[in-house]
């Protein structure tokens, strides 16, 4: 199992693949797991559940396992207590095999908040993650780039880095996707486009 944390829980191990061919029993466990769906394709299933206990403050869970394989990983906690704040989640986005989204995190004294984006790869292990001001809406690629508008800039999470696509000043909520690999937004009354890795 893979746990993911802000602040409080934060450690990855790399995801199994199941074999080639596979029982009908093994193509469905990922399916059967119980718990609400929020997203799902043919090949990753990701959904929430309440945690057997909430007396450590955990509120629900967020799991992402692959169509087809036994294996599930815990995404992150939603939770609150007075010893490790406030953390939620947001802005849940899926394709293919890449899970993205924004983890917030409320100190105990509530005077900082941190804002991450992670982007996961259900297959690979990988993550990607950038911090960022505040909570920022997600928009993906369908080739699985993450890009968000922040203080009036366009920003990606790609395999390298964060980087600035457009510095502004953009039109909020212009944002989407264009085509397979890019997104596109509005500045000066144009529309402009950045191809995302």
């Amino acid at each position: 199992m893979r746990i993911f944390t802000m602040g409080v829980v934060l450690g990855v191990m790399c995801a199994t693949l199941g074999p080639a061919t596979l029982t009908s029993a093994a193509q469905t466990t990922c399916l059967k797991r119980p718990g609400v769906t929020l997203l799902s394709n043919s090949q990753v299933r990701v959904y929430e559940t309440d945690p057997p206990s909430s007396e450590d403050g955990t509120l629900t869970r967020l799991w992402a396992c692959r169509v087809g394989s036994a294996k599930r990983d815990s995404l992150v906690d939603a939770f609150y207590n007075p010893l490790n704040g406030e953390q939620s989640y947001s802005s849940v986005r899926l394709v293919g095999v890449r899970v993205a989204f924004v983890v917030s995190l409320v100190s105990p004294d509530e005077q900082t908040t941190t804002h991450n984006v992670l982007r996961v790869d259900m297959r690979s292990g990988r993550v990607d993650r950038a911090t960022v001001t505040k909570r920022v809406r997600l928009v993906t690629s369908r080739a699985g780039g993450v890009a968000w508008i922040e203080s009036g800039a366009v920003r990606s999470l790609e395999r390298l880095s964060a980087r600035t696509l457009d510095a502004g000043p953009v039109k909020a909520g212009s944002l989407k996707r264009a085509g397979r690999w890019s997104v596109s937004w509005v500045r000066g009354g144009q529309r402009r486009t950045a191809r995302l890795s």
